[in-house]
């Protein structure tokens, strides 16, 4: 078969469009795909592949389709931009530091409790303050590490965060719980009931108030179903995320005011610098829990 300099010089072009389009594909950088894929098929009639109105009609619905993509590409990262910025002006974000990617992409522990900060946040107009991961002494030498805190007027409501999935089988008297996945995978944790009770008691034996002020709260995620769990009680409420804003504010009507709104700053002063432990102290809770 014999080329001509222009057909050579066409296939090199076409090598290094396709080439270019490969590593934007992989890039996700979709507009310069779309581009790079509409001019391969302007240049198709070089190659008697196809007519020049083919050619041309092929290049326009590729680059339609691509300008389209990449429109929608624009309003997802300035959607996800806007995110971050509200993130960044969070009282979960001055209190943890945690930059937001790492929260919620890699850190499912973390995501759950800042997912219950968004479900709660509105509370924030009514006064409500909000304490996350106080590192509560329990000794000289021991801490009790608490999820969030939510401290209102009527009065502290202490979350334990379970950002679990699957299946959750547990008894207010016994131990250890389940959690059962899809692929039939069984994983134990401790009491929940048991844990918060430990993190309500230091709470009220470090501000000095009364255990009626508190009311603790065990939140599982959206994604897990309860088999066998206990039923609420007056003292704990064991709920799913989505719930958690119904069952707090229904308890926020039905107490009479513990607080005032200038106690309620006073104890948020208090709690707050459990929040900015050094990173010994947490290393040393850690060590503690898995001895």
């Amino acid at each position: 078969m014999n080329l001509s300099l222009y057909d050579i010089y066409t296939l090199i072009m076409g090598i290094i469009l396709i080439a270019g389009a490969v590593i934007s594909l992989k890039k996700k950088l979709w507009i310069f795909f779309g581009i790079s894929l509409s001019i391969v098929c302007l240049m198709t009639p070089l190659t008697n592949i196809a007519t020049p109105k083919e050619g041309i009609v092929g290049s326009l619905a590729y680059l339609a389709i691509f300008l389209f993509i990449h429109w929608c590409q624009i309003k997802k990262i300035k959607r996800k931009q806007k995110k971050i910025r509200e993130y960044q002006q969070s009282e979960y974000y001055k209190q943890t530091n945690n930059d937001y990617e790492a929260v919620t992409i890699n850190d499912k522990g973390k995501y759950g409790e800042l997912l219950i900060y968004d479900e709660l946040r509105p509370l924030e107009g009514k006064g409500a303050r909000f304490i996350f991961n106080a590192y509560l002494p329990k000794d000289e030498d021991n801490t009790s590490e608490v999820d969030v805190i939510v401290i209102s007027k009527s009065g502290l409501f202490v979350i334990e965060s379970k950002n679990y999935s699957g299946w959750i089988f547990g008894d207010a008297n016994r131990k250890m719980w389940t959690q059962t996945l899809q692929s039939g995978e069984k994983n134990q944790f401790y009491n929940p009931i048991w844990q918060n009770q430990s993190h309500c008691k230091y709470l009220a034996s470090f501000l000095n108030i009364d255990d009626s002020k508190i009311i603790s709260y065990i939140v599982f995620s959206n994604r897990c179903e309860f088999k066998k769990v206990p039923d609420n009680t007056s003292t704990y409420r064991i709920i799913h995320r989505k719930h958690l804003p119904h069952y707090v504010e229904e308890d926020m009507e039905r107490r009479e005011n513990q607080f005032t709104l200038e106690e309620v700053n006073i104890i948020f002063n208090k709690l707050f610098p459990l929040t900015q432990v050094s990173d010994d102290i947490k290393q040393e809770h850690i060590n503690n829990i898995k001895a």
